[in-house]
């Protein structure tokens, strides 16, 4: 007789398994969902445009790739709470964020350590914002407007290029937001 208990038992665990540990299977799905994303992460961006979930961004693979048409990224939680650590970095949006959780809490992978370049000023549009110095406003590629194409209020970037001669002891600054001679620094 207990010949017959034992190999009831080793049927009934080769049937169903051990549950030691083992999941309720009346779980949501979104507990599920978690641990999936946790075992297989999912990819986004590139190629194919792929997007991640409502509470996720797409993050870099590695530091300079940002994800976007042509690289692949793999989705990331955004943060809830993020601390208050002064490690600024650079995220792929272009903008400067305290810390890299930041920049995951505003849906932005980062692109690199450190503050981002500025970004040239503003020119043109309904109110012809003068660049400064020496700069000239060209069209924004990035707006998807053009005001060769009757986008008269389309605001424009504005671009230096050095071809102005300095008087002595001065420099040209070719910075979009200088673009003018400056005075040479001992």
């Amino acid at each position: 007789m207990r010949i017959i208990d034992c190999a009831a038992c080793v049927v009934a665990f080769a049937v169903f398994g051990c549950s030691a540990g083992a999941s309720d299977p009346r779980e949501s799905d979104a507990t599920s969902s978690q641990s999936e994303a946790l075992r297989f992460p999912r990819l986004c961006d590139g190629e194919l445009h792929l997007a991640c979930r409502k509470t996720e961004y797409c993050k870099a693979f590695a530091p300079h790739h940002c994800p976007g048409a042509r690289v692949f990224g793999v989705c990331a939680s955004e943060p809830d709470f993020c601390p208050d650590l002064f490690d600024p970095v650079c995220g792929c949006d272009g903008d400067t964020y305290p810390n890299g959780c930041f920049a995951a809490a505003a849906g932005a992978a980062v692109e690199h350590t450190g503050a981002c370049a500025p970004k040239a000023p503003v020119c043109g549009g309904i109110a012809g914002i003068p660049c400064p110095g020496f700069g000239k406003c060209v069209d924004n590629p990035n707006d998807g407007c053009d005001p060769k194409t009757g986008g008269a209020d389309c605001g424009g970037l504005c671009t230096c290029i050095d071809t102005v001669d300095c008087v002595k002891d001065s420099h040209f600054d070719s910075d979009p937001n200088v673009c003018s001679c400056v005075p040479n620094t001992p």
